[in-house]
């Protein structure tokens, strides 16, 4: 496989250190931002669940609220997060289950459920909040 076959691969299927790289550019490339912003622009939402993109978020509470704002009374997001780094344990699971979740409450979510679901190569957290704020 060329050297750009693997990088190109890394956007259908990231992994690695290249995968973390192509997270970061996919979460800021202007066209997706501006997608993402227009989708939510149309609606209140019922329901938001974001998988393995929440470490990229730039100013997370800020965008928590953001979002917050765009979902009806009651709404839930669920924040999915299996770390990918090489080394990455247990421990780092919980630790990052800890830090998103103090994020959502400082934005403005009650927290309903903290769960650990066993994975390979680590665990995954799973986060529950609900929209509670008028």
């Amino acid at each position: 496989m060329s050297l750009w076959s693997h990088i190109s691969s890394q956007f259908g299927r990231p992994s690695g250190l290249l995968g973390h790289l192509a997270g970061f550019i996919m979460s800021r490339r202007q066209s997706n931002v501006q997608r993402n912003a227009h989708a939510i622009d149309e609606t209140a939402l019922d329901k938001v669940l974001d998988v393995n993109s929440f470490q990229f978020w730039e100013n997370q509470v800020e965008s928590l609220k953001s979002l917050r704002e765009q979902m009806s009374k009651k709404a839930v997001l669920v924040i999915v997060h299996q770390p990918r780094q090489p080394g990455a344990t247990r421990r780092e699971t919980e630790l990052c289950g800890k830090d998103f979740s103090e994020k959502m409450k400082m934005a403005g979510f009650e927290i309903k459920r903290i769960g650990i679901q066993e994975a390979k190569p680590v665990p995954v957290v799973n986060i529950i909040g609900v929209n509670g704020q008028p």
